[in-house]
């Protein structure tokens, strides 16, 4: 290969020594600069996305707090009402009067309540008015479909804090 070299006239000599630097420089930035470049964008961009996720669960952790305390501040009082009677005036008025079946209590705090054919939709809904607006939550659930595409069988248990 030297022999080659000193065969060859200066101005290819200089032509041969530019393209093997272009070659080397070329490797360098294809094998190392690029690489590094991109890596630092990656981190970055992790680094904003950790620092989101960051803020939302510190937002998220003052709400579970919140909730962990207990009902809605907003919670409605319940004037003397049972809570049986509660449950039931709350499914008549929360569209719940034609799937609801029956309510029976299961101790001081608790109620077991039964809904035939009723709307999966409405029925989520109903029960979570209960949970926001009152502080009732579901302890125990049995859901089976009904029939018709929509429609539930549900035997509940709901208890008060």
């Amino acid at each position: 290969m030297n022999a080659w070299y000193q065969n060859l006239s200066g101005r290819e000599r200089v032509l041969v020594l530019v393209a093997g630097l272009a070659l080397v420089l070329l490797l360098l930035w294809v094998s190392v600069w690029r690489p590094l470049g991109q890596s630092q964008t990656e981190l970055a961009d992790r680094q904003e996305r950790l620092s989101a996720d960051i803020a939302w669960m510190t937002a998220a952790a003052g709400e579970a707090a919140r909730l962990r305390a207990g009902p809605a501040t907003g919670q409605v009082s319940r004037g003397g009402e049972s809570l049986l009677a509660l449950v039931e005036r709350s499914a008549r008025t929360g569209g719940m009067a034609d799937g609801f079946r029956r309510g029976e209590p299961a101790g001081e705090k608790r109620v077991r309540v039964w809904l035939e054919n009723a709307s999966f939709d409405a029925a989520m809904d109903w029960l979570e008015s209960l949970q926001s607006q009152h502080g009732i939550s579901v302890v125990d659930a049995v859901v089976e479909r009904a029939g018709v595409p929509g429609l539930v069988n549900m035997r509940l248990l709901l208890a008060e804090p």
